[in-house]
């Protein structure tokens, strides 16, 4: 029988091992790359763009506070609407004028009788030949307030107030405020019953209670 030396074995075995690993090593980190993982870019893209919109988000919100400031602050109203109302009510103030043509007089018969409609057209008669008349635009506008003609019955008034010193001027200033109170807008109404105060005439007291109940 043919012997084989023992030097000669394991050289064998030290060889066949080395190659053994050798194919083990290059399956498992041969040199072909790794298949890529898309998921994970992905993610990196959208983390960032959440970051990106927060921050936008973030800024807007800082200067929309900016630019609101103290305007946009919703206050709450100064007098109840119920207030408002009682206030801006009123009676006919009394005719203690002079006498006048007949178709002033008839139309003022038609106030005195509380027939504002009838004093009404009496009076746009009246205007319609004189539009000068401070007297009859003054029972006019108070005529169309008490029917209901607040708009109409405020140009009125103003008519008086823009013809200047007149002994209607006061009287009109204090219903014209009256109306203005109606309409909610207090800060004019204030302007003319401080004109009425100023004055120091005959309304001057009513003038100042109305101030002081519409004061803010």
């Amino acid at each position: 029988m043919m012997r084989v030396s023992a030097p000669l074995i394991c050289g064998y075995r030290d060889n066949s091992f080395d190659s053994l690993k050798l194919e083990l090593k290059t399956e498992s980190h041969g040199d072909t790359p790794r298949p890529a993982r898309p998921w994970i870019g992905i993610y990196a893209a959208t983390a960032v763009m959440m970051v990106i919109a927060l921050g936008v988000l973030a800024w807007q919100a800082k200067i929309s506070r900016r630019e609101a400031g103290p305007k946009d602050i919703i206050r709450p109203a100064q007098v109840p609407r119920e207030r408002l109302e009682l206030l801006a009510h009123f009676e006919a103030p009394a005719y203690v004028g002079p006498e006048g043509s007949p178709e002033f007089q008839s139309a003022i018969q038609r106030y005195k009788q509380r027939d504002y409609k009838g004093a009404i057209a009496g009076l746009r008669r009246v205007l319609a030949k004189d539009s000068s008349n401070l007297e009859a635009h003054f029972y006019l506008g108070i005529s169309l307030l008490l029917t209901g003609g607040q708009q109409p019955g405020a140009s009125e008034l103003r008519s008086v107030i823009s013809a200047g010193n007149s002994r209607y001027l006061e009287p009109a200033r204090f219903y014209l405020a009256k109306t203005l109170l109606a309409f909610d807008d207090i800060d004019a109404a204030r302007k003319q019953l401080q004109a009425v105060e100023a004055m120091h005439r005959d309304l001057e007291k009513q003038a100042q209670s109305l101030l002081q109940q519409t004061k803010p």
